[in-house]
């Protein structure tokens, strides 16, 4: 497996590190109790925590495509509403632990909150017995040390036209020591990514 590189984007130059006592338990907090942290960043603001770094890249509300396979056949799909679509840099900085930050079931904890305390669910890809949804842009993988990956977490759309300020609420796996079946509600380390409705770029 080759190591990738994170696409060229622009990055602000602080990077904030997570001590790992700071690890909370997993909750849809109120955004208004969300401040002061050190978990809190913005659009292009890089984070790290434990043996992983994060960079939110850019937010887009557009309708996602895929493939919907279903026993041997497979299909292209297309979502009929347009869905919140948050690309992101993720980095392994280990010296040697092989994990993968991002799960099915992280993403499924990976909500967004409104001005007005409205929640937006995460939106993920369908698990049945005999179908499986996959969204392009959404890549879920093992990272070796150093190895970089671009990725997509997505959420449903705004509930109401006049919130102009959210919280994305992202659960990362952190190290190769937690599995994520292991903690419910879930305990990895929380980001909490800031961002208002002129940050959206719809398509």
């Amino acid at each position: 497996m080759g190591k990738t590189d994170v696409p060229n984007f622009q990055v602000k130059t602080d990077v904030k590190t997570v001590p790992q006592e700071e690890a909370i338990t997993f909750k849809l907090p109120k955004t208004a109790d969300i401040t002061n942290d050190s978990r809190i960043i913005t659009l292009r603001e890089p984070i790290i925590i434990e043996q992983i770094k994060f960079i939110p890249m850019k937010i887009e509300l557009k309708r996602i495509a895929g493939i919907k396979a279903e026993f041997m056949d497979e299909s292209s799909i297309e979502t009929t509403e347009k869905i919140l679509v948050l690309t992101c840099g993720i980095k392994n900085i280990s010296e040697g632990q092989v994990f993968s930050p991002i799960t099915e079931d992280t993403l499924r904890t990976c909500g967004v909150i409104d001005n007005f305390s409205n929640v937006m669910p995460p939106f993920v890809r369908g698990m049945f017995e005999f179908t499986k949804y996959k969204f392009h842009g959404q890549v879920i993988k093992e990272l070796l040390p150093d190895e970089t990956l671009k990725t997509t977490i997505m959420s449903y759309k705004p509930k109401v036209d006049n919130a102009t300020k959210f919280t994305w609420v992202i659960n990362l796996i952190t190290n190769n020591q937690i599995h994520f079946n292991q903690f419910s509600p879930p305990s990895d380390k929380t980001i909490f990514l800031k961002f208002d409705r002129s940050e959206i770029e719809e398509r």
